[in-house]
């Protein structure tokens, strides 16, 4: 009976000890992300994510959700940014159409003024300081790049147009760009119709 009770709480105090370990590792917050880590927007995804910063890169990096205390996945667009300044704004390009975003003007939070990531590139776009030079920046295949539309979608609406291409990586994930047979009119999107990386293709408007 006495090795019973022994055996008993011996397993008992294993339970409390393993319990208070499991709390403690997921309480636990990386030194390198601590303080250091916000609440973020991003477009892409339209979810808010738990980000960072480093020093002089203006990128929101991933950090992990218990770094912002798993609050930032319940937030919405309108409370995800909670570092923003009245009366401070951007533009991001969305489609052939300008949308405005609330910005901070502070420098710990500066990377959360971005427009998302390029398919292409895979670098950030940069956001637009005023409507006029988002709008001046618009050409005639963007209205192809919808975020409701799927790649597919996108190239066949856009290859059925004289004044655009497709450009696409390796991943499957394009966009539309002005252009002609020759090629991309934007040397900037580094397609070609030899490339390895990004293909351009044009001329399926002929088939219509």
């Amino acid at each position: 009976m006495i090795t019973l009770l022994y055996l008993f709480l011996i397993i008992f105090v294993f339970y409390l000890l393993n319990n208070l370990v499991n709390e403690n590792f997921q309480n636990y917050v990386n030194p390198f992300f601590k303080n250091k880590s916000f609440c973020s927007f991003d477009i892409d995804s339209n979810k808010c994510k738990c980000t960072y910063q480093k020093d002089g890169i203006n990128i929101p990096f991933n950090s992990p959700e218990i770094s912002c205390f798993n609050n930032c996945n319940n937030k919405n667009k309108e409370e995800c940014n909670n570092n923003t300044d009245k009366n401070a704004y951007y533009y991001c390009k969305e489609g052939n159409n300008c949308k405005k975003y609330k910005a901070s003007i502070q420098n710990k939070y500066i990377s959360t003024n971005n427009c998302g990531i390029d398919v292409l590139t895979n670098q950030i776009k940069l956001p637009y300081i005023t409507e006029e030079s988002c709008k001046n920046s618009i050409n005639l295949c963007d209205k192809y790049n919808k975020k409701n539309l799927n790649n597919s979608q996108i190239k066949k609406n856009c290859l059925k147009d004289t004044n655009c291409g497709y450009c696409e990586n390796n991943y499957g994930n394009g966009k539309c760009v002005e252009g002609t047979a020759e090629g991309p009119l934007d040397l900037n999107d580094n397609c070609s119709a030899n490339s390895k990386t990004n293909k351009y293709e044009y001329g399926n408007f002929l088939f219509y």
